[in-house]
């Protein structure tokens, strides 16, 4: 059985802000993005999205990188 899964990169800059957060999570859904790559995350509470496993990379200049990826992406 042949998969297709959905990737993405961006790079959010910080995202801090809540509106900004829902507008990621809901780009993510309505595209229905399997697996995104974040460049410049800037903390680790901020990427916490239902139905996505995340894993976060913060370094000394406190940015980052992080990869969200679906819970169940062939449901």
């Amino acid at each position: 059985m042949n998969y297709t899964y959905r990737i993405m990169t961006h790079n959010i800059n910080g995202i801090v802000f809540s509106t900004r957060q829902q507008m990621l999570e809901d780009f993510l859904r309505k595209r229905d993005v399997d697996i995104a790559l974040l460049h410049e995350v800037a903390t680790e509470n901020n990427i916490n999205f239902r139905g996505y496993q995340t894993v976060i990379n913060i370094g000394t200049p406190a940015r980052g990188t992080a990869i969200l990826s679906k819970v169940d992406p062939h449901i």
